[in-house]
């Protein structure tokens, strides 16, 4: 609800936020560390019962998918393709043990690639953009390091020292998390959408059917999500499908906002949309799985 109201907020009054591009990063950076106050990143790294799962997993999540869906889209188009690179090759969302949680996944699992891939994609990212951008972008890649590197690591460290050394002041942040994020969350897309407001508006007909064929990619993330470990068990390609389809684009609107062409930027924020839309779906779709086999082990 609230990625909608900033959009539509954004479309209809964008001059508070036309000229605040800049400021993305900041935003990103405090969301990071409220949301990392509740995290214990060394405690979620130690749970960790089968890394060479947790790392073969995030190596597809983070270079091998997002490679795969460029170069399909690319002749498609290169612009969109590298949209697309750059929403799969971001990090799994935050809430992705939540989510896991909630539909009974290997939470611990979605926690330790959380963190994983958070902590890979400074690197991977510009890695992935090297080699699907390198003859059509022309990219700073030390410099997208460098700023990658900033977004996550500074808000991941400010967040642990202060739940080490600032005990009481970390407990009563974190009584006010999701508040401060949704106003938070709000301004970042809100910006965004309302730095290229003229663009999207002037191209409305070519990105409505640009965010059809993101709903099919977004189907195409959760399949995939799922086959990639045939052999593991259900609860495990559940969480492995959530970290993949459910990203932090946030991070991959600052990568597009500070070193790739407006029409990317807005691509990767219109992701937001089936990103929100397919969660429903997908929760329904677990739920009756879970329903079928709870009534047939009970004919058994």
């Amino acid at each position: 609800m609230v990625l909608f109201l900033a959009m539509a907020v954004a479309l209809l009054f964008p001059q508070l936020g036309k000229n605040y591009l800049h400021l993305l990063q900041y935003i990103m950076m405090t969301v990071l560390f409220f949301v990392l106050l509740k995290v214990d990143i060394i405690s979620i790294l130690r749970s960790i019962q089968n890394w060479w799962l947790t790392l073969y997993v995030a190596a597809m999540n983070l270079l091998l998918v997002p490679l795969g869906f460029y170069f399909v889209l690319e002749s498609f188009s290169a612009e969109y393709a590298l949209a697309i690179a750059l929403i799969v090759a971001a990090p799994a969302g935050m809430a992705s043990a939540t989510l896991s949680d909630l539909l009974h996944g290997n939470t611990a699992m979605a926690a330790g690639l959380t963190i994983v891939t958070s902590l890979a994609t400074p690197f991977t990212l510009p890695l992935v953009v090297s080699i699907a951008a390198q003859e059509s972008v022309e990219v700073g890649i030390v410099e997208m390091i460098a700023s990658l590197a900033v977004t996550v690591f500074v808000p991941m460290a400010l967040a642990q020292g202060v739940k080490r050394w600032f005990v009481s002041a970390a407990t009563r942040l974190e009584r006010n998390v999701s508040s401060i994020n949704v106003l938070l969350l709000f301004a970042l897309v809100y910006i965004a959408v309302a730095a290229q407001q003229k663009q999207i508006l002037d191209g409305l007909n070519r990105f409505i059917w640009q965010l059809a064929v993101m709903f099919i990619v977004y189907l195409a993330l959760h399949v995939i999500g799922f086959i990639l470990i045939p052999n593991a068990k259900f609860a495990d390609k559940l969480s492995s499908a959530i970290t993949l389809a459910y990203t932090n684009i946030g991070i991959s609107i600052i990568v597009a906002s500070e070193f790739f062409s407006a029409e990317v930027l807005v691509l990767v924020v219109l992701s937001e949309i089936p990103w929100v839309m397919c969660l429903g779906p997908f929760k329904a779709a677990i739920n009756w799985h879970a329903s079928r086999n709870a009534v047939a082990a009970t004919h058994h």
